[in-house]
């Protein structure tokens, strides 16, 4: 689990910056901590290995990329999303991921160097992310020099393992969670604003938040649905459903003069999710699992504080 933390001089984790205000919109911290310590070493073999990777920031897109000086550095060979295998293996060199989602990669560290370190960097800024494309990998133009630039490390020995391979062809699960016919259709936009006292608000379809689901968020009990989330705000927000998992199907960019444009979802995206990027100046589109057990559960933003202040709404299986 990849987290993030303001480290004070006495070792001390501090959230709330010395003005203390009473609504922080996003919290970025000053050092990148993996499984609870700061910048780690991992020695590795010569192999493939496995890694988990989970996004537990705050606020931060992680923006990940494998560099090392003078070795040749392996992909990401991305197998698993936040619910189950891909629909193929993803080979990517770089791997965005928004807070509380997961991805399970394969790294073949057999194409390095006996005796070589392998740098983990993250090249996304201590921001809130807008757009995909305004990342800039480390070495285009991005000296990746900052403290919270470093994730982790591996050290690479001279054991060679040759026990495993990257597979060729995923599991694909039976009966197919997305096969079933389509029940309705849900729009859910995504609103900033301010309150009374100038404080930022974040709403889902302009509406505080509350326990009793709205007649326009009660889906079915059995059915599966297309909801697309329209954002209108200029920050990208990792949406999260509880109880169900559901496929990304496309994205609309809204482009100049009205003209919009049909995205289809990244190859890494094609699998079971239960957290979607939603970029501004876009409608994403979802199809979910099947609605199989009553009552009320949420759908928020995964950006805690924009959860807290308060993109969240009830929806109601009935």
């Amino acid at each position: 689990m990849v987290k993030e933390v303001n480290a004070t001089n006495d070792r001390n984790e501090q959230y709330l910056p010395a003005k203390r205000p009473s609504v922080i919109p996003e919290y970025f911290g000053s050092v990148i901590a993996v499984n609870g310590k700061a910048w780690p070493k991992h020695r590795v073999h010569r192999a493939v290995y496995r890694l988990t990777i989970i996004n537990g920031c705050n606020s931060r897109f992680l923006a990940l990329q494998l560099t090392s000086n003078g070795s040749p550095v392996p992909p990401f060979n991305v197998v698993m999303g936040d619910r189950g295998f891909l629909d193929e293996v993803s080979t990517q060199n770089h791997l965005v991921v928004g807070p509380m989602e997961r991805y399970t990669v394969l790294v073949d560290f057999r194409v390095a160097r006996p005796g070589s370190e392998i740098l983990l960097k993250n090249f996304g800024a201590d921001v809130p992310l807008m757009r995909k494309k305004s990342l800039r990998p480390c070495g285009d133009g991005n000296k990746c020099d900052r403290p919270t630039n470093d994730v982790m490390m591996f050290a690479v020995d001279g054991t060679v393992d040759n026990s495993y391979e990257i597979p060729e062809v995923l599991p694909r699960p039976r009966p197919y969670p997305f096969d079933r016919p389509v029940a309705g259709r849900r729009i859910i936009s995504l609103v900033e604003g301010e309150d009374r006292m100038d404080r930022l608000t974040l709403l889902l379809n302009d509406r505080p938040f509350s326990l009793n689901a709205a007649k326009d968020l009660m889906p079915k009990f059995g059915t599966s649905e297309i909801w697309c989330f329209n954002n209108t705000t200029p920050d990208t927000h990792p949406m999260h459903v509880h109880l169900i998992a559901f496929k990304i199907l496309h994205r609309v960019a809204h482009g100049r003069h009205g003209k919009r444009r049909k995205i289809p979802a990244d190859k890494d995206e094609r699998g079971p999710k239960d957290v979607v990027k939603v970029y501004p100046d876009m409608t994403t589109c979802i199809k979910t699992s099947q609605f199989d057990l009553r009552g009320p559960y949420m759908v928020h933003c995964h950006i805690l504080e924009h959860e807290d202040y308060v993109m969240m709404q009830t929806f109601t299986i009935v």
